[in-house]
């Protein structure tokens, strides 16, 4: 299973580049954190994205651009997760050696068409999966597609 009792949810999101995924993972830290799971989330500064996230009263690690990896390191040290949750769209290899070798846990990522099919441990695309932008066969992550898989807020 992959749910310990903390998890690290790595999310951006701005009014330019759109908020979906802030709400997502937000109402995915608060149903985590009625099940019993403490989740803290690591963010990029933005106006309108870092307020949704600390409403939710959960520890939010926020970095300046050029700090991701500085900020998610000391959210690890601080948050000692037990899992990290990956909503950042299209994940590189630079970032997921950054992740795996920091956190030392499983790794699940959403909506992603980049190094995470290949090096988290599970992969969530709801909906991308039907842009076409990955072939299924050379996945080697375990992956869930499907709107099965969305998560709605109420």
């Amino acid at each position: 299973m992959f749910f310990g009792s903390r998890v690290l949810i790595r999310v951006d999101g701005s009014a330019g580049k759109g908020l979906g995924h802030i709400y997502r993972m937000r109402q995915l830290g608060m149903g985590l954190r009625a099940a019993g799971i403490t989740p803290a989330f690591v963010t990029l500064n933005d106006p309108y994205a870092v307020p949704l996230l600390e409403k939710t009263g959960l520890p939010c690690h926020v970095f300046d651009l050029g700090m991701e990896s500085s900020c998610f390191t000391r959210a690890v040290e601080v948050e000692k997760p037990n899992l990290v949750i990956n909503d950042i769209l299209k994940t590189d290899d630079s970032w997921m050696d950054h992740v795996i070798s920091t956190a030392n846990v499983p790794v699940i990522n959403f909506d992603d068409e980049g190094a995470g099919l290949n090096r988290a441990s599970a992969v969530v695309n709801a909906l991308i999966h039907s842009w076409g932008g990955y072939k299924r066969e050379v996945v080697t992550a375990k992956l869930y597609e499907g709107v099965k898989f969305l998560i709605l807020q109420e």
